[in-house]
């Protein structure tokens, strides 16, 4: 046996597991889970919970190129192409900050004095 012949042999099962599980996650994803292939939902809507994007996240998403092309835009003209620049190559950015799948679950922080102390189990609790 030849080291071509063995590694078919070996990549043979592999290949038909791989085969079989992505017809598994297609089969789950047309039957009982959220279809990211189909038109029939209007609303941008998160793979992993299948909920639907505030209107917010949407348009941020929806935006996210045309916003970084535009900051693009702007870092190229304040430091790079003019002669004296207005802004030091290396001074701080603005931070684009653009809501995504994450926020939806992020809890409002309260504006309160009063703050809970959660303690966490951990392995290092009891060391």
């Amino acid at each position: 046996m030849t080291l071509t012949s063995a590694i078919q042999t070996l990549q043979l099962p592999r290949m038909r597991r791989d085969e079989a599980d992505l017809q598994s996650l297609i089969q789950l994803m047309e039957t009982s889970w959220f279809n990211p292939f189909s038109f029939e939902h209007g609303e941008l809507v998160s793979l992993s919970t299948a909920a639907e994007a505030p209107p917010e996240v949407a348009k941020d998403l929806f935006e996210a190129y045309k916003i970084g092309e535009e900051a693009y835009q702007t870092f190229q003209q304040e430091r790079l192409q003019d002669d004296a620049p207005s802004m030091q190559f290396r001074e701080k950015m603005i931070k684009k900050k653009l809501k995504t799948f994450s926020d939806m679950r992020k809890k409002p922080r309260s504006n309160g004095c009063a703050k809970e102390a959660v303690l966490k189990a951990d392995r290092r609790l009891f060391g």
